[in-house]
């Protein structure tokens, strides 16, 4: 046992106590009526609680229209350094109008955010079909800004309300006089019942001739609570939102934040009018030395009600004023200008991708990922027992180490890609979603490889002669270069992958990248620091484990022609239907459209559902697709042009309502938001790419690097193949598999490469070919062992993981079983026939320790 090692058990406890507390309370914790308490810190995403997406976009096309409408002289250069220059503010106004909106739709707990310069992605989980159709029309109706006067006797009819303590329905009165406002009372009215109609109820509220009830909402206190302030204001509108021309934040002599708001030609005159009318003593206001309260209302809520001063010159047209406020803080500031610029917003937005999946499908893919994953983890860990014995039973401990300390993992990687990535933020847990159960899953098969590295070196360094204690410290030191080498791949593919992707394709690169560092180090340290535990206690005399590999002398070279010409045909032959399918290879992602998946009872034939759709008003050819999954889900899947969405949906319900047919996912996705995601999978491949042949290249020599790229192609070209000829489509996560086998097949064949490397400095003797023959040899039980173990847990998700997930699962079985031929029969004979005869000069390896009786111990990797 290494000295001084109680430091390393230490970091180990620290290190599942932070991540035991990084995950408390999982899950949110609610009172007897069903509401959050102690909000959980894993997160849901929609594919799992079911809800929908929006993303919306700045209307490109109609802002340079309305801008050369607005300035006729201006040519296509200026226009275009315009919007340049206009379009994140137009989002960020746009941003303030659509979550107005949505609150007022009474939707619990909406996320909405900016994302790029021009696009804003509206969250918004567990909503039914109504509320999805409120907030689609809401999103894309023209903001409306209003400006009006509070009533002049606001104050009296507040007081008379803070004495007999009415409050609207869903609220509490507390506090009086000046200090009187409302609680909110969510036992009464939860937020999620806070829709256009109760806001009209509490409109109606105490009601008072000529002035209608509203609400402001304010935050006041330490710690800041939210309170609700009444306040009546009058209906006439005294100035719309189309006098505003600009508005912006600035800061006064004493550098406080206000609001500089400027005016139209014509929206000066009307507010110069009303400043001569309610300024203190003004015409309409000489009975009182406060001027009037001018309410700024946007889509029915009040936002704010400043009061008009007396600081306005007398005898100019004003075209601008200033909005202050004791206490207003700058957060407060640039929400009002938001606000404000409603009224001067040029470009309007669209809906350029909406994604909906009903709530019952969310609870299935939940329970159907979350037992994958179980059976995968059970299922190698029954390997790893049955084969490894004693050495099993540590790598199990790591296994179960592995779930512990992976929300710690992902806590740390998500914190550092988002450094990278600029998104801002405290670190946190990334939410959950589909593919990142697949990730987690995924991770159980993958975290033994490094066990499966080590006991192979272990069995071979006790073959040599070796005792106990040295053949394991040789067994972890000298598998740790091919390990590091072999994972660092993945990671590499996992970090391109999120730097192209987004929403739920970086959560999945999030937890591949999380799972496989910690796999690494519980396999590398821990269960080191086990071994040399037991062996320290005299527990540990020897090491027993099955071999069901025997070593072998197969001529893997020798059958390279055959092997590499098998491998063309099968390309060929599946990309030759692939090319004659077209577009049908993709999905909804790639080329735009709307996908609907259908859950039914009875199954109708194809040609009335066309029938259907045609009647319905749908153009062009839908593809019609029924699929059932490996656990007994039925699906029909109908792919439509982008513009036909909405139809397709009703024509299903109304047609086939007798057949059971339920839209339970609903994907739509315009044609530039597809050009993009294609272009971004593209770049991710070849970005993957090139990434190998650098590391390759400084790891070893720049032929290993062609030979492994060559498998790869090789891996990606007949695993997109198969997959499109098997009916299957290309989607986003799709890429997101191929990205993971081109990450992980490397390995393998690295573990091939490093043990050439070593050949070639051992085996003076023997030629290049057989060198190469005899690594693969050598390494045949880690390939097929490590590829095993990770196929263990695939096919536990193609079997049990859901319709939601079979295509994922699906194609990554494709890759892992093609990715083992390819490190035997592809890798190596490709960088034969780069290098010819000539033996290459690599990056040395660790030199390999001697033996028992000091001989040298064979070369293993």
């Amino acid at each position: 046992m290494q000295k001084n090692s109680w430091w390393h058990w230490l970091i180990l406890a620290a290190a599942v106590i932070a991540s035991i507390v990084i995950v408390s309370p999982p899950f949110d914790e609610k009172d007897e009526q069903g509401r959050v308490v102690r909000p959980g810190k894993i997160k849901f995403g929609l594919d799992l609680q079911g809800g929908t997406s929006f993303t919306v976009a700045v209307d490109r096309d109609e802002l340079r229209a309305r801008l050369r409408e607005r300035s006729p002289d201006m040519t296509d250069e200026q226009i275009d350094a315009a919007i340049a220059k206009d379009i994140v503010a137009s989002r960020d106004v746009a941003l303030e109008a659509i979550r107005n909106r949505i609150d007022g739709l009474g939707i619990a707990e909406p996320q909405i955010y900016p994302q790029m310069e021009d696009r804003i992605v509206v969250q918004m989980p567990g909503i039914d079909a109504k509320k999805r159709d409120s907030a689609r029309k809401s999103i894309q109706s023209v903001a409306f800004l209003e400006f009006r006067l509070v009533h002049k006797e606001n104050d009296g009819w507040i007081r008379k309300l803070a004495e007999s303590e009415k409050a609207p329905r869903g609220f509490l009165a507390e506090g009086s006089g000046a200090e009187f406002h409302y609680l909110r009372d969510r036992k009464a009215v939860p937020d999620e019942a806070m829709d256009s109609a109760y806001w009209a109820e509490v409109r109606r509220f105490a009601p008072r001739e000529g002035a209608e009830f509203m609400l402001q909402r304010d935050e006041e206190g330490e710690p800041k609570r939210t309170v609700w302030k009444p306040v009546y204001v009058e209906r006439a509108v005294m100035l719309s939102g189309k006098a505003v021309d600009e508005a912006r934040t600035d800061f006064d002599q004493m550098n406080r934040p206000v609001v500089e708001l400027k005016f139209t030609r014509q929206g000066a005159k009307q507010f110069t009018e009303i400043i001569r009318r309610y300024r203190p003593n003004g015409e309409m206001n000489r009975d009182s030395e406060d001027g009037r309260r001018l309410a700024i209302i946007l889509d029915g809520v009040l936002r704010s009600a400043p009061e008009i001063t007396d600081r306005f010159p007398h005898d100019t047209t004003i075209r601008t004023c200033e909005i202050s406020g004791r206490g207003m803080e700058l957060t407060e500031v640039k929400q009002l200008v938001n606000v404000l610029k409603t009224g001067a917003l040029l470009a309007p937005m669209k809906i350029v991708q909406e994604s909906s999946v009903d709530p019952t499908l969310g609870k299935a893919s939940v329970a159907s990922g979350g037992n994958a994953a179980l059976i995968g983890m059970g299922a190698v860990a029954a390997f790893m027992l049955l084969y490894y014995l004693v050495p099993g039973i540590v790598a199990n401990v790591a296994l179960l180490l592995n779930a512990v300390l992976l929300p710690l993992g992902m806590f740390c990687v998500a914190g550092i890609l988002a450094v990278f990535a600029r998104t801002g933020g405290m670190p946190e847990l990334p939410t959950l979603t589909l593919p990142g159960i697949a990730g987690i899953a995924l991770m159980f098969g993958m975290a033994v490889d490094a066990n499966v590295l080590i006991y192979e070196r272990m069995r071979e360094e006790l073959k040599a002669g070796k005792h106990l204690v040295p053949a394991i410290e040789a067994g972890y030191d000298r598998a740790f270069v091919t390990i590091v080498d072999s994972n660092l791949t993945t990671v590499l593919a996992a970090v391109i992958m999120f730097w192209q992707g987004s929403g739920p394709i970086r959560g999945y690169a999030i937890t591949l990248t999380a799972g496989i560092l910690v796999s690494m180090y519980t396999a590398i340290v821990v269960t080191r620091m086990a071994f040399n535990l037991l062996a320290s206690r005299g527990q540990l005399k020897t090491l027993k484990m099955l071999e069901w590999i025997k070593p072998a002398s197969f001529d893997f070279v020798g059958w390279r022609k055959v092997a590499i010409a098998a491998s063309l045909l099968v390309i060929a032959g599946s990309w030759a239907v692939f090319a004659m399918k077209g577009d049908k290879n993709f999905g909804v992602d790639f080329v735009g459209g709307t996908s609907l998946t259908v859950e039914y009872a009875q199954k109708v034939d194809d040609g009335a559902i066309r029938s259907a759709l045609s009647a319905a008003g749908v153009q062009g050819d839908p593809l019609i697709q029924y699929q059932e999954a490996g656990t007994g889900t039925k699906r029909l899947s109908v792919q439509v042009r982008f513009e036909d969405g909405e139809k397709a949906e009703q024509a299903l319900a109304a047609k086939f309502a007798e057949s059971g047919f339920k839209v339970v996912q609903k994907e739509e996705i315009g044609p530039q938001i597809g050009q993009e995601l294609k272009t971004k999978g593209l770049m991710a491949l070849l970005w993957s790419l090139v990434g190998m042949v650098i590391y390759i290249s400084i790891r070893f020599e720049f032929g290993f690097a062609i030979g492994a790229i060559a498998a790869l192609a090789h891996d990606a070209l007949i695993s997109v193949g198969i997959f499109c000829l098997l009916g299957r489509q290309l989607s986003a996560p799709m890429i997101a598999v191929v990205l993971t086998i081109i990450g992980y097949s490397v390995n393998d064949t690295i573990v091939v490469f490093d043990r050439i490397r070593e050949g070639l400095k051992l085996w003076r003797g023997k030629s290049y070919f057989e060198v190469c023959n005899l690594a693969i040899n050598q390494t045949l039980s880690r390939t097929l062992l490590t590829a095993g173990t990770t196929i263990l847990s695939a096919l536990a998700l193609f079997l049990f993981g859901g319709g939601a997930i079979n295509d994922f699962a699906l194609l990554l079985l494709i890759g892992l079983l093609v990715g083992t031929y390819s490190s035997i029969f592809i890798a190596t004979p490709v960088m034969l026939l780069w290098h010819g005869d000539k033996r290459p000069v690599v990056a040395a390896a660790p030199a390999p320790k001697s033996g028992k009786n000091g001989k040298p111990a064979k070369a293993t990797a």
